[in-house]
This record gives structure tokens, C-alpha cells and sequence, in this order.
């Protein structure tokens, strides 16, 4: 005889419920086994939990929201005993209870003995119905329908979702790649999966790899999983918390996880310290596999150089140096930007890949075909064979396979899934458009604002890309108002947004479902195209808000000069589309603005150099006063941005000069050389003292000048090649190092400078086309050298430098015909162009 009668399975967050119904259980004059109630903390979990089902009659599985580590090997471990009692001719049930907020738990379809509790434990007729489960009686017609209504319910694919761990029995057609994923991850502690977007990376390990592990007898693994978003050690620390501290109050897990995120980055605890405290808090558990899902994220989504850095460092430290293994999912496009921008991960990843390529035919005809047949489901003759030749070579269709047979169920008839469904869906890739398409006309057919606030949300989800494919971004949902957010649930019941929360600390965020909606509908593809620039602008400046507020807002993070008059003409215009916080970022930016232009309107020139002097004089004695060191520099940075234009008309330049050198060595005496921030400051210092050197004819000085910011902007290159500001720095510094070779008329020298300038802006502007920040350079570059050609009388030369130029420029004025810049630009070199022309004929 067991010892009791039922073992509870369940996620520690649904304690309360779970012990709410053993309670009941127990009334009913059930003997349960519930792990508080008997395991002492600190045992042996594997021994333990083997001799508790051993113990027990029946296992209970009791899934809410979502099924958790230890409840899924609970649950593999159950199922196992239950093959094994069928052998023997014993019983031994395994019974899914779906507790309120679940869906039907995938992975035991195979049972006939479900309990449908989704709405509530007061029903006495269905505890009674589990109560009998449980002893083993006959279920009667009352179980027996309710199985029947649960089955029913049950999708067998995914839609535009990946497949999960519970998904893992609808999960066809990639066996030999999860073989070669298992073999890899048994080999060796660092693994990447590289494949195109849309061909099925994060389901090949959740739904392939993870159940995989949990069976492993000889290994027992913990798994955590985690998207690397725009705070990676923040998302790190909070998905290890829970190992750590699995009781912790909600309040407690955010300082808990912020602490644990800070001691990561500023390296007083080490990731492996916390692999092996984890693993010490679950005796029996002798690996921790960590997956990185989406870890071109680190690229796209965090703009942290440095906590990216620390992010990989720890990664690698920690698969080095103790039990961990970590797995990382990654775009094919972005392998290249990942492995060049640090050498060690390329190391690692040597022989350490999992490359997954498209399905072939039989692959994908098990994909369309098994999860259908695991419930019954048939296809209209000839169905299958359409949607194969449709969907076979093209990797990124996954997402729209699975998102047209969700379809199709849900448009069955019968047992019968038909082509007529699939003709009216628009068949493979007409059917996320027409969804979107749709869905979008219904909303916006009696709401005239409907459709400004779909386009708002949309944009705001998507990341447009620099010379990369448009990528999907995250935005939490508290930055929409309640119209929005109304809007944001009516587009997630539909399946084109996602929203959740990254973890129960974390307010939700919400996503496009998939990449597969910013490719295929035109509409969305139109919105983007014709709001890139405003979109690229917000991304970058949303960066900056974040990190200015994450560090305090302080004063020396806001914006100034020409970035914050552009801040501000966004903001005048487009103020619905910006986040509250990026709105104060910006109105931050024009107080302290103001407050500068204050002090200089009470003050003469002279002063506000002499306020600056002893400012920074003051700073270099005190340079770890932080708040004084933040006034200091604010004061050198409007110096260096805004009073040179006050200077100059006046004649002061020799003040200027004088000013400069102060801000140089201030630079020199307190600046922290592995600060790249700083050294990027000092590098704009530089050159605005070459400016003036060269304004007033000290051309010798002049070009050693920029040749020091030159050297600096060099190092910051070379440090991260894909941080396209730095890189486009580089392009100034050699610019300008053309400009005093001109002054000096040393053309031979000027014309390597400009071409050194215009080999970078060509790469920047052939990576985003739409960029015109990028854009104006190249053509003033080529204006640059048509104007050495024309000095060295190349008159055929300087004619198609000058053409090349003028191509951009009338692109650029064609775009904004009120920017006055753009169209004095495009004048002056179709100037030169009438010119050179003229002078050919004579």
C-alpha cells in the first residue's frame, strides 16, 4: 500500500491554490503528499522526490499559468513511473488539473484523465471527478466529457509563437538538428544556434534540447532561460533569483535583483559564485544550462558597450570555472557583428555551432502533418502537397507555416481541415497581411483615431535597421495611454503583438508576435518607410533617456547643442509619440540650456571664460567631487558646443584658443582614460581647438591638434567597429585633417585624408541608405575631393565628384524641400557642376 495517495505537482507560485486544494483533498478523506508539508529543505531533491513517488498512488499535475523547472521534472519523472507501472501490468496515473489562468498542458495529451479546475475549486462535482481519479475508479460520463471539452480546445500549433517546453509532443521535424544540439551541448559548455530569422531557434531548444536534458539520468540539469533585452545583467540577475531565493517577496525580488544585477557589472560577485550557490541550494542537481535567447538583442536592444562587455566576460568566465553550460540563440545576420566584437566569444564558438538551415520537404511534411494526427485531425487531399511547395526552401517561414495551419484549425470543420480555409487566408505569405490587413480595417472602419493610434503603437515595435534587416523591439506597456493599451489587447487576442512580462518583477512589455508581420505587411512596411528618420532619431535618443535615467538623470547626460534643437523640433511635433520619459530627457535638456543662456546674458564674454577657467581649475583639484565634476563639465561642454558661435563673430578667437588649451588640460589632468565617454569629450575639444587654430592661420598647430583627436577617435573605433557614431567620428577627424592640408595646399596629403574620410561614409551609407545624416556626409565628401581635383585642374575628375555629390543632395532636398541647409547644399554644387560643364565646352 502507498503511503499517500496523491503526489502534488505544481509551480511554487501557485502554492497558495495548490495548497488550497490539497486541503480539499484532504477533507474528502484523500491522504496527500504535498513537499512542504514533508520534504526539509536542504535534501537531496532527486532521491527525494523518486521516494516520494514511489510512495504515492497517483500523481496530481496542477498547471497554471506556466509549469516550472522542478515541476517539469516532477512531471518526466512521473510519466516515466507510469510506463514503467504499465509493463508490469500495475497502474499508476499521472492526472493534468488545470489550475485558473492555464491552458491545456501539451505534454500529457496522452492521458484520460484530465480535471478542469479553471474555474475555481468550489465546483464539487469536478473535485469529486479528481477525487475518483485519484482512487482509481471509473470516471463516468462526467470526466469522460470534460476530457472531451478540454481535447478539443487544444491547438496543436503554435501560430506565430514559439513552441515551448509543455509544446514539446507537437514538436516535428527537427530531430537531427536537436540531436546535433544535444550531442553539442553534452561535448562542450558554450553553444551557439545560428540560423535566419523564422526558421526555429528558440522552439529547436526549447521545445527540442530542454525536454531532452530533464530526461538525462546521468545529469540532472536546472534550466533558465532569458532574453538579453536592453539591460542584460538586469534580466541575468532576475532569471538566477528565483534559484537563489524562491520565496521572495515581490517587492523584495526588484531590490534583490537590481543589487545582484550592480554586483555583477561592478564584478564583486562572480556569475559562477551564483551558479554554484544555486546549485547548492538543489542537492542532486549537478548543471545549470543558461539560454540566451535572441542575443542579437545585445546589439539591437542595449546600447551598454560596457555592460554588453561584462554581460559575454561573465558568460564565458563562468562556463570556464564551473557547472554551467549556456546556449545562445542568434539571427544569422548579426553572427558576424556578434564574433567580431569580441575576440573570445569567436574563440568559443569555434566547432561550437548549431547552424539550422531550412527544413527539407520530409521535415517540413512531419511538421504539418503529426501535431495533426496527435489529435485526430485530417487535411483535404492535395492540401498538404500546396502548403509544402509554398513554404519548402524559404527559412523564414516557419512563423507563417505555423501561423496559416493555426489558421486552418481554427477554421476546421469536423475533423477536416480545408483548402478553401487556406484560399480565403491568402494562403502562406498573403495570410499574416491579410490577418493584420483585416483585423486593422474592422478597428479603424467606425474610429477615425484608430488608425493614427495603430500606426503609433506599431512604430513604436519596431527597431529600423542600419544596413540589417527592420527588426522588432520591445516597449513596456505603461509608455501607451489606455486607448492604446485597449488597442495593444485587441491586437494581441489576435495574435500580431505579444504582451507579457519578461519576469514577475518586471511591469509587461508587449512585441510584434514575430519579425514575419514587419516583412509581409505592406502597410506596416509603408508606416515604416516613410517615418524612418523619425524612428531612427527616437531609438537613439530613447538609448540616451534610459541611461540618463538610470544614472540619476544628471545634468552632463542631457542633451545640448544641435541634437537637442533636434529634440526639440521631435518633440514640438511629434509629442504622442514619445514616451513621458523621453519627453522629460528632452525638456531636461532645454532647462539647462536655458540656464546657460542666463548666465551668459547677465555676463559679458570675458566672464563667462573666467567662469569657466576656475571652474575647471576648481574641478582639477577636486576631481573626485562628483556633483562639482557634473558642473564643471557642463560648463566646458557649452563652451565647446555654443560659445565658439559667440566668439567668433566678435573676433575673439585668441580667447577662444586660450579656453580651449584650459578645457584640453583639464581633460589631461582629470579625465579617466578608460572612460570612452570622457575620451569621446576630449576628442570634441580637440577638434573644436583645431577649428580654431585653423581659423586663425596655425596651421602647424591645427593639424597636430586634430592629429591628437584623430588618435582618439581611432581607439574608439577600433574598440567596437559596429558603434556607427564612432566610426563616423573617425570620418571627421580625417575630414579635418584634410581641411588644414587644403589651407596649407599640400593637395597630395588633403586627398588621402578626404578619400580615408570617404571610404568609412560609403560603408555607413550603403548600410542605411535611409540615414541622411549619413547620407550628407558622403556627398559633402565628395564634394571635398571634386574640390582638390579642380585645384589640381582634374577638371573630368572634379566634374564627377562634384555629379556624385549632387545626386545625394537633390535626393536630400527632394525629402525635406524646407530644410535650408539641404538646399543651399544642393545650389552651391549644382553650381559647380554648371560650371566645370561650361568650362568643357569652351
Amino acid at each position: 500500500m502507498p503511503d499517500h495517495d496523491v503526489f502534488l505537482s505544481y509551480h511554487w507560485r501557485d502554492h497558495s491554490v495548490v495548497e488550497a486544494l490539497a486541503l480539499r483533498l484532504r477533507d474528502a478523506g484523500l491522504n496527500v503528499f504535498l513537499d512542504r508539508w514533508y520534504l526539509t529543505p536542504g535534501t537531496h531533491w532527486l532521491q527525494a522526490l523518486e521516494s516520494a513517488l514511489a510512495r504515492c498512488g497517483a500523481v496530481a499535475v496542477c498547471t497554471g499559468s506556466e509549469m516550472g523547472p522542478w515541476q517539469q521534472r516532477e512531471a518526466y519523472s512521473a510519466l516515466e513511473r507510469q510506463v514503467a507501472a504499465d509493463r508490469q501490468g500495475q497502474r499508476f496515473p499521472v492526472i493534468p488539473v488545470l489550475l485558473p489562468g492555464s491552458e491545456a498542458p501539451l505534454g500529457f495529451l496522452s492521458q484520460n484523465t484530465w480535471v478542469d479546475l479553471r474555474d475555481g475549486l468550489d465546483d464539487p462535482l469536478r473535485l469529486t471527478i479528481l477525487a475518483k481519479a485519484i482512487r482509481g475508479e471509473a470516471p463516468g460520463p462526467e470526466l469522460q466529457a470534460s476530457i472531451e471539452q478540454v481535447t478539443a480546445a487544444v491547438c496543436p500549433y503554435r501560430g506565430l509563437l514559439y513552441f515551448r517546453e509543455e509544446d514539446s509532443p507537437f514538436f516535428f521535424g527537427r530531430e537531427a538538428p536537436t540531436a546535433s544540439l544535444i550531442e553539442a551541448v553534452n561535448r562542450q559548455e558554450f553553444v551557439a544556434v545560428v540560423g535566419a530569422s523564422g526558421s526555429g531557434k528558440s522552439s529547436l531548444v526549447r521545445a527540442g534540447l530542454v525536454p531532452a536534458l530533464r530526461r538525462q539520468r546521468d545529469v540532472n540539469w536546472e534550466i533558465v532561460t532569458l532574453f538579453p533585452g536592453d539591460r542584460p545583467l538586469y534580466n541575468l540577475a532576475a532569471a538566477l533569483l528565483p534559484l537563489l531565493e524562491p520565496d521572495i517577496g515581490e517587492v523584495a525580488a526588484l531590490l534583490e535583483i537590481k543589487r545582484l544585477a550592480q554586483a555583477l557589472r561592478d564584478g564583486n560577485i562572480l556569475l559562477r559564485d551564483v551558479v554554484q550557490r544555486a546549485l547548492l541550494k538543489q542537492p542532486g542537481t549537478q548543471r545549470l544550462l543558461l539560454v540566451v535567447d535572441q542575443w542579437e538583442e545585445l546589439f539591437t536592444l542595449n546600447e551598454d558597450v560596457d555592460d554588453r562587455q561584462r554581460f559575454i566576460d561573465g558568460l564565458l568566465e563562468a562556463t570556464r570555472n564551473s557547472p554551467l553550460s549556456a546556449v545562445l540563440t542568434l539571427r544569422g545576420d548579426f553572427f558576424g557583428r556578434a564574433v567580431t566584437s569580441h575576440r573570445q566569444l569567436a574563440d568559443r564558438l569555434q566547432g561550437a555551432q548549431v547552424n539550422l538551415g531550412p527544413m527539407q520537404e520530409g521535415e517540413l511534411r512531419q511538421a504539418v502533418v503529426e501535431p495533426a494526427k496527435r489529435l485526430g485531425l485530417e487535411f483535404e487531399p492535395n492540401l498538404v502537397e500546396l502548403i509544402l511547395e509554398q513554404a519548402l526552401g524559404e527559412p523564414g517561414h516557419l512563423p507563417l507555416l505555423e501561423f496559416v495551419l493555426r489558421g486552418l484549425w481554427e477554421k476546421r470543420q469536423g475533423r477536416l481541415m480545408h483548402r478553401a480555409a487556406y484560399d480565403a487566408m491568402g494562403q502562406l505569405e498573403g495570410a499574416i497581411a491579410a490577418r493584420a490587413e483585416a483585423l486593422f480595417d474592422s478597428l479603424t472602419r467606425n474610429d477615425p483615431q484608430a488608425e493614427q493610434r495603430i500606426r503609433s503603437i506599431v512604430l513604436r515595435l519596431v527597431r529600423p535597421g542600419e544596413g540589417e534587416q527592420d527588426t522588432r523591439r520591445r516597449a513596456a506597456l505603461t509608455d501607451f495611454d489606455a486607448p492604446a493599451v485597449k488597442l495593444i489587447r485587441r491586437l494581441a487576442d489576435d495574435r500580431l503583438l505579444v504582451s507579457s512580462a519578461p519576469s514577475t518583477t518586471e511591469a509587461p512589455k508587449v512585441e510584434v508576435a514575430h519579425e514575419a508581420l514587419i516583412l509581409h505587411w505592406a502597410r506596416l512596411r509603408e508606416w515604416v518607410r516613410a517615418d524612418r528618420d523619425f524612428m531612427a532619431w527616437r531609438q537613439r535618443t530613447g538609448d540616451q533617456a534610459q541611461e540618463w535615467d538610470r544614472l540619476g538623470r544628471t545634468a552632463d547626460l542631457a542633451l545640448r547643442g544641435l541634437p537637442l534643437a533636434q529634440a526639440r523640433a521631435w518633440l514640438n511635433r511629434r509629442r504622442a509619440d514619445l514616451s513621458d520619459l523621453e519627453c522629460d530627457f528632452i525638456r531636461a535638456g532645454a532647462r539647462r540650456r536655458n540656464l546657460f543662456l542666463a548666465t551668459v546674458a547677465g555676463t559679458s564674454i570675458v566672464s563667462v571664460a573666467v567662469i569657466v577657467y576656475f571652474a575647471v581649475a576648481a574641478n582639477a583639484e577636486r576631481q573626485r567631487a562628483e556633483l562639482a565634476r557634473d558642473d564643471a563639465e557642463g560648463l566646458v561642454e557649452y563652451m565647446v558646443y555654443d560659445l565658439r558661435d559667440a566668439l567668433a563673430p566678435v573676433g575673439r578667437l585668441d580667447l577662444m584658443a586660450g579656453i580651449n588649451q584650459r578645457v584640453d588640460d583639464y581633460y589631461g589632468r582629470v579625465g579617466d582614460a578608460g572612460s570612452q565617454q570622457i575620451q569621446r569629450r576630449r576628442m570634441s575639444a580637440a577638434n573644436n581647438q583645431g577649428d580654431t587654430l585653423l581659423a586663425q592661420g596655425k596651421l602647424d598647430a591645427a593639424r597636430q591638434t586634430y592629429g591628437q583627436a584623430l588618435a582618439i577617435a581611432e581607439r574608439l573605433a577600433q574598440a567596437d567597429p559596429s558603434n556607427t557614431q564612432w566610426q563616423r567620428d573617425l570620418s571627421v577627424s580625417h575630414e579635418k585633417l584634410g581641411d588644414v592640408e587644403v589651407a596649407a595646399g599640400k593637395l597630395d596629403a588633403a586627398r588621402k585624408a578626404y578619400e580615408r574620410a570617404l571610404a568609412i561614409r560609403e560603408r555607413l551609407a550603403q548600410a542605411d541608405p535611409s540615414n541622411t545624416e549619413w547620407q550628407r556626409d558622403l556627398s559633402v565628401s565628395y564634394r571635398q575631393l571634386g574640390n582638390v581635383d579642380s585645384k589640381q585642374s582634374k577638371a573630368g575628375e572634379a566634374l564627377a565628384m562634384f555629379e556624385r555629390s549632387a545626386v545625394i543632395a537633390e535626393r536630400l532636398a527632394t525629402l525635406d524641400p524646407s530644410n535650408a541647409t539641404w538646399k543651399n547644399d544642393l545650389e552651391w554644387v549644382r553650381g559647380r557642376v554648371a560650371s566645370l560643364r561650361a568650362g568643357a565646352k569652351r
